[in-house]
């Protein structure tokens, strides 16, 4: 192909591999369309094209318009569509691959957060710019949003980033780089690098502040375009101004033609079908993954789930050491263990990423907890009455039943035959089943299915710790050795987050239940309450709505945040 088709009459001839575009439009008027466009057209003349996007729609290449048949089989690096991932730190790396295997690919960085986007883009374009200085050859870069990537106000730290691309731009065609900047913003692309285009191309404009930034190009390329200018707001979608005055000596108006691939960047319609993006073959994958190999491992070891994880299997196993003593009061460090975990967590965005760094300190101070509890010395016995004491001897001998030691030492209880009624037993079962750990007054009714201000309930207290199967110490309900060793193996309470969150959902309203598994789904990350009332269909000035919160409050299942936010309760996750 010798040409790339941009309308009935206009044809890029193949030199523009090397040039500088500049695609100008309002949100939804086809910038990324004619990008895409041209994209298709170096693609179909074999030339090396890159494109960086911030947003997560160039995938759309995979597959042509009717979003069924296979489209271009370029790798898409990073992103929520990524054939392999992609980290901030392997902006060298990735400009290694795409220079060494003459590679045209997507690089999508939209999962990024701004700090990592910049420091991503500033490594990979400095040493991109350095492959091709030792090497030159053709190749296109796409930027997408480009005033992400060359901003005119400039920041302490934008300014590496800035200075990469403007070498990018300004020096690359010396060495066969060729860019294409694509924004509905002209104005706050930095006007060192607007100034470099040979191509601009500007569809439909309404702002005010746009058309001036679009003026001063003109106005600098001493073309005289006033009425142009004051088209721009009427042209119509996909219709384009085209103003080359030295490469290719034209000012047109074209409606720019159909691109082949699927627009993943048009915004997606009501009721629509949700297209999915078609991978890579197992073995372009396989071949793109030992390219990767280094980048791929290294994004592994970050991985939020692998590495909550690794920390509940921990917690776990430190539950597990010994289930009979309370854990030891370890100061400093499971403080630090606390703290340093929790803040790593809640560090993570609405896509779930995490501070690795922390995580893995944290879990270094969780193994070195569960070396500690297990050199710890074990504690004193939980205070019980002569009574009880009594009881536990009888019933170690096998002299007398359970029933027939609660008659003679702990007082009869009311009910049939002198044992415990039903609604009691119930309690004692929850107790024993959550032994080592304490609950509260609340929690305990919950989980028995009691009204926490029940009479009925208060009573079976009552029985509970006359008979001494119960401890109570302050706001603290905790199950007798007693209480444990008539019941504790009969209804274990879980101690991994999905089967306690189950647990508790059992015995829960079904729309705190609900609220429940939200909040869970979300680890330890704050939502607020409009969005968890949108993620249950509820208002969140309901009366219903403010009643679930409650109900998951007050039984320790949820904490509320300064500013209005939500989140799930640590005990969720600790395994304790």
């Amino acid at each position: 192909m010798k040409f790339i088709q941009i309308s009935k009459k206009l044809k890029l001839p193949m030199d523009v591999v090397t040039q500088t575009l500049g695609i100008i439009a309002r949100k939804g008027a086809g910038k990324s369309y004619l990008a895409m466009l041209i994209m298709e057209g170096l693609l179909d003349m074999h030339a090396q094209v890159v494109a960086l996007d911030p947003v997560g729609n160039w995938w759309g290449l995979r597959l042509l318009a009717d979003g069924k048949t296979r489209g271009y089989d370029i790798p898409v690096i990073g992103g929520a569509h990524g054939d392999v991932p992609l980290e901030p730190e392997a902006g060298e790396l990735i400009a290694d691959l795409i220079c060494g295997e003459s590679l045209s690919a997507v690089i999508d960085v939209s999962e990024f957060y701004d700090s990592e986007r910049k420091k991503f883009v500033t490594a990979f374009a400095r040493k991109l710019l350095k492959l091709k200085r030792e090497k030159p050859s053709p190749i296109h870069i796409m930027l997408e949003e480009a005033q992400l990537f060359a901003p005119q106000q400039v920041r302490p730290e934008d300014a590496p980033m800035l200075g990469a691309i403007q070498k990018i731009v300004r020096l690359g065609r010396n060495y066969g780089i060729g860019t294409t900047l694509i924004s509905q913003r002209p104005q706050s692309i930095n006007k060192e690098v607007l100034s470099q285009v040979e191509l601009l191309c500007v569809l439909q404009l309404i702002g005010a502040h746009e058309r001036r930034a679009i003026k001063e190009w003109i106005v600098n390329n001493a073309t005289d375009t006033q009425a142009s200018i004051n088209d721009l707001p009427n042209l119509a979608i996909g219709e384009a101004m085209v103003w080359s005055p030295q490469w290719l000596q034209i000012f047109e108006r074209h409606k720019i033609g159909k691109k082949k691939t699927f627009d993943a960047s048009a915004t997606p319609k009501f009721g629509g079908k949700q297209i999915e993006p078609r991978r890579l073959a197992t073995k372009e994958i396989a071949s793109l993954q030992s390219a990767m190999a280094q980048v791929i491992e290294r994004a592994a070891d970050k991985d939020p789930a692998k590495l909550r994880a690794k920390i509940h299997g921990l917690e776990i196993e430190l539950n597990k050491r010994d289930k009979t003593r309370p854990a030891p009061d370890l100061g400093i460090a499971q403080k630090r263990y606390n703290q340093g975990f929790h803040d790593a967590l809640a560090q993570s965005d609405e896509v779930g990423k995490i501070n690795a760094v922390k995580v893995k300190s944290a879990i270094k101070l969780l193994e070195g907890l569960a070396d500690a509890r297990d050199s710890r010395p074990t504690p004193k016995k939980l205070p019980e009455t002569p009574a009880v004491e009594r009881a536990r001897t009888q019933l170690s001998k096998g002299v007398l039943t359970r029933d027939e030691a609660f008659a003679k030492f702990g007082g009869s209880p009311p009910g049939a035959n002198g044992s415990l009624r039903s609604g009691a037993v119930r309690i004692a079962k929850v107790l024993a089943g959550m032994f080592p750990r304490k609950v509260t007054k609340s929690q305990l009714a919950t989980l028995a299915l009691f009204s926490p201000r029940g009479g009925t309930f208060n009573t079976y207290l009552s029985d509970l710790k006359r008979t001494g199967m119960l401890i109570i110490n302050g706001s603290d309900y905790l199950a007798s050795d007693l209480a444990v060793s008539a019941y504790g193996h009969l209804e274990p309470v879980p101690t991994d987050t999905a089967n306690l969150t189950l647990y508790w959902k059992e015995r829960l309203r079904k729309g705190a239940g609900e609220m429940l598994d939200v909040l869970v789904d979300r680890g330890v990350v704050e939502i607020s309450r409009e969005g968890l009332a949108n993620a249950v269909n509820m208002e969140p000035s309901g009366g219903t709505f403010n009643t679930y919160i409650s109900d998951l409050v007050r039984n320790g299942l949820a904490v509320r945040v300064d500013g209005g936010m939500i989140k799930a309760s640590d005990s969720l996750f600790a395994g304790v």
